[in-house]
């Protein structure tokens, strides 16, 4: 037969394949309740790794910070302090100013002089309320961690001279 330009002619369906191709309304919610089981599993174990890594980037944030005072105590020749308040989850750094015989510490300007804050859920505990580097570049040993509420924790220690750090991942009790 022909058929007129633009004219086609329709497929025929035979009786053996009257049946549709796809997926049933039970079989996509049993995949979605499936999915849903797995995800909730999974998610406590997600949280834990990230918050083990925001803790882990604290402390080097903290540790950067130090080695950054040293390098300009040495620089400058003058003595800086890297100070902690533990309530309130937060430290800064100061520097030395030559006002008379004593030593006083002001704020440093500029985006070193801000307080720094922990993300939130993080604590520290530390040896001592401050850290002092001296213009020769040594500084009072230190150690401080840096704990999440999910038992993840990082211990860092200052040994007093140059940028030597020691972390390490350490547990800690519940």
């Amino acid at each position: 037969m022909i058929l007129p330009i633009g004219i086609r002619s329709l497929p025929v369906r035979s009786k053996k394949n009257n049946f549709r191709k796809g997926f049933t309304l039970i079989e996509l919610a049993l995949v979605a309740v499936l999915m849903l089981v797995i995800v909730g599993i999974a998610a406590p174990s997600i949280k834990r790794t990230l918050s083990g890594f925001v803790t882990n980037n604290a402390a080097l944030d903290i540790s950067k910070l130090i080695s950054y005072a040293q390098e300009r105590a040495i620089i400058e020749r003058r003595y800086y302090k890297v100070r902690f308040d533990p309530a309130a989850g937060q430290y800064r750094l100061s520097a030395s100013d030559e006002s008379g015989d004593k030593l006083v510490y002001r704020d440093v300007p500029g985006k070193f002089g801000k307080v720094f804050s922990l993300p939130q859920g993080l604590s520290i505990k530390r040896s001592e309320d401050e850290i002092t580097l001296y213009p020769d570049g040594t500084c009072d040993e230190f150690s401080f961690t840096v704990a999440d509420r999910y038992g993840s924790a990082y211990l860092v220690r200052i040994k007093g001279f140059g940028t030597s750090f020691d972390m390490r991942e350490v547990g800690i009790e519940k």
